[in-house]
């Protein structure tokens, strides 16, 4: 699924870009190589290349998951905190934006400062919290890892355009029986 490039440019991200100041560069290269399950990352350029394809396949898919559970979101960009389930389902933390005509909510996707959510959010929920920040990414965890995902904006609405695209739902004037009788929970962000 993925390159060995790829592979090897994203451990070399997480090196650069870790918050482990007490390590030199070289030291972060191993520690997260030993982190993805190698013994350092001599072992990582001598091991990934040679594996055959149908098992290189897999281990790269693992890698890279692993990799989008530790990244850290990029800077100055809007990200979208999205949930997938198998067929794909997607979920998303919303915002109101009004009523449709029979009286139920119209709630779009809702932006958030990724860098100041994560280390929140990660330690708020139990199951990974992935930043998916490529076409690749966020077609193995749409397809294989599932769960949550922060994606940048430009690739949400991409993908997934409709979530996008519900102000045109929304009606002027709808009677207040109506919205009664959909008895919605108003208290949950989360829409599909």
């Amino acid at each position: 699924m993925f390159a060995y490039q790829e592979c090897l440019d994203s451990l070399k991200y997480l090196a650069k870009n870790s918050i482990r100041t007490d390590l030199s560069y070289c030291q972060r290269l191993d520690f997260y190589s030993c982190k993805f399950g190698f013994n350092n990352y001599h072992h990582f350029q001598k091991t990934m290349p040679k594996l055959p394809t149908d098992r290189f396949g897999k281990v790269s898919l693992r890698l890279m998951r692993q990799y989008c559970q530790t990244a850290r979101p990029g800077l100055d960009m809007a990200y979208y905190e999205l949930y997938a389930e198998k067929g794909p389902k997607i979920a998303f933390y919303s915002h109101w934006v009004g009523w449709d005509k029979i009286g139920r909510e119209v709630r779009e996707p809702r932006p958030l400062d990724a860098q100041k959510s994560i280390d929140g959010l990660r330690e708020l929920f139990v199951h990974p919290i992935y930043i998916v920040e490529n076409h690749r990414q966020l077609l193995g965890w749409l397809h294989n890892w599932y769960g949550t995902a922060l994606v940048p904006q430009t690739l949400a609405k991409y993908y997934f355009p409709e979530k996008f695209d519900r102000k045109r739902l929304v009606c002027d004037h709808v009677d207040i029986k109506l919205i009664r009788a959909c008895n919605e929970d108003y208290n949950n962000n989360v829409a599909t």
